[in-house]
């Protein structure tokens, strides 16, 4: 005898699926971990403070379309060239661009051309799209995991030019390190 089973519930949730249509948070099937050694990849690293953000949304909002413009005042380039108000473009890979930054001290960046191929890609859901402001430097993220968008804090700096020394750092909290309540995830 042949089991039976029912394909009722099947489509019923194939239908709720459709209907609710892309939810951008669910993008990332799992959170990849932030990795200090990829800021090796950056082709300008630099400390400063967020002057502007802007979220652009050319298409639907809450979608794939939405991306940051960031306007940093550079302070100290430790790798590249820089200097005076910096824009980037950040499209975030967890597909969730905020409406707005929380950062109201020092930062630090980390940027790569979009010339540079190789972004680190960790996780089942690791996927890069092309940059919609190729002119622009894009603020060095892996998918899935934090940006390096980073709250300024000395240690920070010194394991940044120990990773580009090639060095090995200890652990650190990049993301909410001692003494700073706020980051970006």
């Amino acid at each position: 005898m042949r089991p039976t089973f029912s394909v009722r519930p099947i489509f019923r949730f194939a239908a709720a699926a459709l209907i609710a249509g892309p939810l951008p948070a669910a993008a990332c099937m799992m959170k990849a971990p932030f990795q200090i050694e990829d800021i090796a990849q950056a082709d300008a690293i630099f400390t400063g403070r967020l002057i502007r953000y802007e979220l652009v949304s050319p298409g639907r909002a809450n979608s794939l379309d939405e991306y940051g413009l960031l306007t940093v005042r550079v302070d100290k380039v430790l790798k590249g060239k820089v200097s005076g108000d910096v824009q980037l473009y950040w499209w975030n890979s967890t597909f969730g661009v905020p409406k707005t930054l929380p950062f109201d001290g020092p930062i630090i960046v980390a940027a790569s051309g979009v010339e540079r191929t190789g972004l680190p890609l960790r996780g089942p859901s690791a996927t890069v799209f092309p940059s919609r402001r190729p002119d622009l430097l894009q603020v060095l993220q892996a998918p899935c995991s934090s940006p390096f968008i980073l709250p300024y804090v000395a240690k920070s700096e010194d394991n940044i030019r120990a990773v580009l020394r090639g060095e090995t750092v200890a652990p650190f909290n990049y993301i909410r390190p001692p003494a700073v309540s706020r980051g970006v995830e």
